[in-house]
């Protein structure tokens, strides 16, 4: 259990210097979000959707690459499906990986 307790650490480490680096991005484009993994989301997703952004278009592709690929993460560590038996999450890691 104890190295399942160090990957959903990890896991949210990740998670927030990811989007704290999103945050520090759009900063430089004058654009401020408060903190907060769900509210930088869902206001990031607003933004990749309004055409009259001023946001570069290889920003936007990138923010939404990089979202889509976070939002498992966030929806399982909310759900706290990383905590069930370790036993498994192993056996579904292995299945996947097959």
């Amino acid at each position: 259990m104890k190295n399942t307790t160090i990957a959903i650490d990890l896991a949210k480490s990740v998670l927030e210097v990811g989007i704290n680096s999103a945050r520090g991005l759009l900063r430089e484009f004058g654009i401020v979000f408060a903190a907060g993994a769900a509210k930088v989301s869902d206001q990031v997703r607003l933004l990749i959707e309004d055409a009259d952004a001023a946001l570069p278009l290889l920003l936007r592709d990138l923010l939404h690459q990089f979202f889509e690929l976070m939002l498992p993460v966030s929806s399982r560590l909310r759900n706290s499906t990383w905590l069930a038996d370790p036993d498994t999450l192993q056996g579904n890691v292995v299945a996947r990986v097959r």
